[in-house]
């Protein structure tokens, strides 16, 4: 990564704190799908190396556009819908000539699987074959930029923004879905929630299945293998009275079934 590459995505945090944090968080989770889908080196550089300039265009939109609360109008989406087309030319100012996938993933992160997506309107096919190289058919989505679509949108809905609060993982997971088939690639999605943890570390839950359903607690530890079967400190019982600790493995017990608790008073919780 060249000097002029850092000081172009550096120029976003000055513009838009969120915008750069966004940038960074894009990168990590695209640079994950890319392992997870074994991309060699060379190519999950220039997969990473996208994500980060992947918004850059947005250094020319008005931070009260940006930072907006409610919903944009018309005029407003159209400013922001130019950013995917201002950044491409940007980055063709200082990424190198063998960066042609970083670009196209600035370009091209915001197309869509049904072909509703801009700036060009072009389309996937909701597969993965494996491979980062520019497709001979100029209207599909560059399969990095597929990667980093996917990245995106998930970096977006786990995030705090001025109009919602983050949405809980298990949101972000049936909305992912949602979206797969018609917005994101569907395999790519998949691939994606294979790794995803539906419950992280920290998280508090419900047991709504098996002997302890009503049980409450906290996600001590997520299954690398078995992602969406965490381990489970149960500390209060279905009247809310507290209780010793205990672990509980969703992986060893498969009757437990899990859903988010609003339980808010996380203190009590964590100190119970």
């Amino acid at each position: 990564m060249t000097a002029d590459t850092l000081s172009g995505v550096a120029s976003l945090k000055s513009h838009d704190s969120y915008t750069f944090e966004h940038s960074v968080e894009v990168t990590v989770a695209g640079v994950m799908l890319g392992k997870r889908l074994y991309l060699p080196p060379q190519e999950l550089h220039q997969l990473a190396l996208g994500c980060l300039c992947h918004d850059i265009g947005k250094a020319d939109i008005p931070t009260e556009i940006l930072s907006k609360p409610g919903r944009l109008s018309e005029e407003e989406f159209a400013v922001v819908m130019e950013h995917p087309r201002a950044g491409y030319e940007a980055v063709q100012q200082f990424l190198g000539s063998s960066d042609n996938i970083a670009r196209h993933v600035v370009w091209q992160h915001h197309e869509r699987q049904d072909g509703n997506g801009y700036p060009r309107g072009l389309h996937g096919n909701n597969s993965f074959g494996g491979t980062m190289d520019l497709r001979f058919d100029k209207s599909l989505i560059l399969p990095s930029a597929e990667i980093a679509a996917v990245a995106d949108v998930y970096a977006a809905l786990a995030s705090d923004r001025p109009y919602r609060r983050a949405l809980k993982p298990p949101q972000i997971i049936a909305t992912l879905r949602d979206m797969s088939g018609s917005h994101l690639n569907r395999e790519l999605v998949r691939r994606f929630l294979s790794i995803l943890p539906t419950y992280p570390v920290g998280s508090e839950v419900m047991i709504i299945s098996g002997s302890l359903q009503g049980h409450r607690g906290v996600v001590t530890e997520v299954n690398p293998i078995e992602v969406h079967r965490p381990e489970v400190r149960v500390m209060l019982d279905p009247e809310d009275r507290k209780l010793t600790p205990f672990e509980v493995d969703t992986k060893v017990d498969r009757q437990i079934e899990l859903a988010t608790t609003s339980y808010s008073e996380e203190a009590q919780l964590i100190s119970a």
